[in-house]
């Protein structure tokens, strides 16, 4: 399932590849994408597993 989350308060272009980068190591995350210039976080997880993986 892929779901797409409003960014706020991200500042620079570096910490959005952190965030990316360490939203991609969490188990259960298919794939984190960051895009700093919408502010927009897209996250693909297993449809089973998507609101434990969230919390």
């Amino acid at each position: 399932m892929k779901k797409v989350f409003k960014l706020t308060g991200l500042d620079c272009p570096n910490c959005a590849m952190k965030l990316e980068k360490k939203l991609n190591g969490v188990k259960g995350v298919n794939s984190a994408q960051v895009n700093f210039m919408a502010m927009r976080l897209t996250l693909d997880i297993d449809d089973d597993k998507f609101d434990s993986v969230l919390e």
